[in-house]
Protein backbone atom coordinates (compact mmCIF):
# COMPACT_ATOMS: atom_id res chain seq x y z
CA UNK A 1 0.00 0.00 0.00
CA UNK A 2 2.89 2.82 1.16
CA UNK A 3 4.47 1.68 -2.41
CA UNK A 4 1.18 2.29 -4.49
CA UNK A 5 0.99 6.06 -2.55
CA UNK A 6 4.32 6.70 -2.79
CA UNK A 7 4.22 5.72 -6.68
CA UNK A 8 1.09 7.82 -7.22
CA UNK A 9 3.09 10.64 -5.79
CA UNK A 10 5.63 10.49 -7.91
CA UNK A 11 3.39 10.18 -11.21
CA UNK A 12 1.17 13.13 -9.64
CA UNK A 13 3.82 15.13 -9.65
CA UNK A 14 5.48 14.76 -12.79
CA UNK A 15 2.15 15.11 -14.24
CA UNK A 16 1.78 18.66 -12.67
CA UNK A 17 5.16 19.29 -13.72
CA UNK A 18 4.65 18.29 -17.31
CA UNK A 19 1.85 20.46 -17.49
CA UNK A 20 3.53 23.71 -16.28
CA UNK A 21 6.18 22.96 -18.89
CA UNK A 22 3.92 23.80 -21.93
CA UNK A 23 5.65 25.85 -24.28
CA UNK A 24 2.75 27.08 -26.18
CA UNK A 25 1.16 30.34 -26.01
CA UNK A 26 -2.90 31.33 -26.20
CA UNK A 27 -4.12 34.67 -27.28
CA UNK A 28 -7.52 35.00 -26.39
CA UNK A 29 -9.76 37.53 -27.84
CA UNK A 30 -13.44 38.25 -27.41
CA UNK A 31 -16.16 40.74 -28.95
CA UNK A 32 -19.97 41.59 -28.28
CA UNK A 33 -22.46 43.57 -30.19
CA UNK A 34 -25.75 44.17 -30.35
CA UNK A 35 -27.17 44.66 -33.40
CA UNK A 36 -31.34 44.88 -34.55
CA UNK A 37 -32.76 42.32 -32.60
CA UNK A 38 -29.58 40.17 -32.09
CA UNK A 39 -26.60 39.70 -30.32
CA UNK A 40 -23.44 38.51 -31.59
CA UNK A 41 -20.78 37.24 -29.96
CA UNK A 42 -17.36 36.40 -30.75
CA UNK A 43 -14.81 34.42 -29.69
CA UNK A 44 -10.90 34.32 -31.60
CA UNK A 45 -8.43 31.49 -29.71
CA UNK A 46 -4.99 31.92 -31.52
CA UNK A 47 -2.33 29.62 -30.38
CA UNK A 48 1.42 29.66 -30.98
CA UNK A 49 3.84 26.92 -30.73
CA UNK A 50 6.93 26.76 -28.55
CA UNK A 51 9.00 29.06 -31.60
CA UNK A 52 6.28 31.46 -31.35
CA UNK A 53 4.38 30.66 -34.75
CA UNK A 54 0.68 30.67 -35.21
CA UNK A 55 0.16 27.18 -35.24
CA UNK A 56 -4.31 26.98 -34.54
CA UNK A 57 -6.98 29.38 -34.94
CA UNK A 58 -10.15 29.08 -33.46
CA UNK A 59 -12.99 31.64 -34.23
CA UNK A 60 -16.22 30.57 -32.39
CA UNK A 61 -19.47 32.87 -33.18
CA UNK A 62 -22.89 32.49 -31.95
CA UNK A 63 -25.84 34.55 -32.72
CA UNK A 64 -28.70 34.69 -30.21
CA UNK A 65 -32.04 36.72 -32.46
CA UNK A 66 -34.87 38.06 -30.78
CA UNK A 67 -37.99 35.69 -32.06
CA UNK A 68 -39.46 38.31 -34.52
CA UNK A 69 -35.67 37.16 -36.77
CA UNK A 70 -36.84 33.26 -37.02
CA UNK A 71 -37.19 33.75 -40.76
CA UNK A 72 -33.86 35.54 -40.91
CA UNK A 73 -31.83 32.92 -38.74
CA UNK A 74 -33.25 30.28 -40.92
CA UNK A 75 -31.37 31.69 -43.83
CA UNK A 76 -28.45 32.34 -42.01
CA UNK A 77 -28.22 28.92 -41.01
CA UNK A 78 -28.74 27.86 -44.56
CA UNK A 79 -25.84 30.21 -45.43
CA UNK A 80 -23.62 28.46 -42.74
CA UNK A 81 -24.40 24.75 -43.93
CA UNK A 82 -23.66 25.58 -47.37
CA UNK A 83 -20.14 26.47 -45.97
CA UNK A 84 -19.79 23.38 -44.34
CA UNK A 85 -20.86 22.01 -47.11
CA UNK A 86 -18.47 23.74 -49.67
CA UNK A 87 -15.46 23.62 -47.57
CA UNK A 88 -12.78 21.46 -49.17
CA UNK A 89 -10.29 22.75 -47.55
CA UNK A 90 -8.26 19.48 -45.37
CA UNK A 91 -6.82 21.40 -42.31
CA UNK A 92 -9.80 24.20 -41.96
CA UNK A 93 -12.79 22.30 -40.36
CA UNK A 94 -16.86 24.48 -39.48
CA UNK A 95 -19.21 23.64 -38.19
CA UNK A 96 -22.50 25.14 -36.16
CA UNK A 97 -25.19 24.22 -33.94
CA UNK A 98 -28.77 25.52 -34.08
CA UNK A 99 -30.72 25.39 -31.00
CA UNK A 100 -34.38 27.48 -31.44
CA UNK A 101 -32.78 30.64 -31.72
CA UNK A 102 -29.47 30.73 -30.53
CA UNK A 103 -26.65 29.45 -34.10
CA UNK A 104 -23.14 28.94 -33.06
CA UNK A 105 -20.77 28.56 -35.70
CA UNK A 106 -17.02 27.19 -35.30
CA UNK A 107 -14.24 27.60 -37.76
CA UNK A 108 -10.56 25.86 -36.97
CA UNK A 109 -7.55 26.44 -39.16
CA UNK A 110 -4.33 23.86 -38.07
CA UNK A 111 -2.10 26.45 -39.37
CA UNK A 112 0.72 24.17 -38.57
CA UNK A 113 -0.88 21.57 -40.82
CA UNK A 114 -1.09 23.44 -44.13
CA UNK A 115 1.00 23.82 -46.83
CA UNK A 116 2.69 26.85 -47.47
CA UNK A 117 0.16 27.85 -50.53
CA UNK A 118 -3.10 26.62 -48.07
CA UNK A 119 -1.80 29.41 -45.64
CA UNK A 120 -0.82 31.95 -48.06
CA UNK A 121 -4.31 31.38 -49.55
CA UNK A 122 -6.12 31.70 -45.63
CA UNK A 123 -3.59 34.86 -44.79
CA UNK A 124 -1.03 32.85 -42.53
CA UNK A 125 1.79 33.45 -44.61
CA UNK A 126 3.27 36.63 -42.90
CA UNK A 127 5.13 35.75 -39.96
CA UNK A 128 5.11 39.16 -38.64
CA UNK A 129 1.29 40.03 -39.10
CA UNK A 130 0.60 36.66 -37.66
CA UNK A 131 2.36 37.16 -34.58
CA UNK A 132 1.23 37.43 -30.99
CA UNK A 133 1.58 41.32 -30.31
CA UNK A 134 0.73 42.81 -33.88
CA UNK A 135 -2.92 40.30 -34.04
CA UNK A 136 -3.28 41.14 -30.17
CA UNK A 137 -3.26 44.85 -31.26
CA UNK A 138 -5.53 44.03 -34.78
CA UNK A 139 -8.10 42.59 -32.76
CA UNK A 140 -7.73 45.37 -30.08
CA UNK A 141 -7.88 48.16 -32.75
CA UNK A 142 -11.04 46.32 -34.09
CA UNK A 143 -13.05 46.70 -30.51
CA UNK A 144 -12.09 42.95 -29.09
CA UNK A 145 -10.88 42.53 -25.62
CA UNK A 146 -7.64 40.25 -25.47
CA UNK A 147 -5.70 38.51 -23.01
Amino acid sequence: MKNKIILGTIIGTFLIASAGCSNTKTLTCTSESQESGAKLTQQVLVTFDKNDTLSHVKITTKIDAEDDYADEMDEYEEMIKETVDSNEEEHIKISYRRNGNSLSQVMDYYVSDMSDEEKENNGFDDPDENSYDTLKENFEEQGYTCK
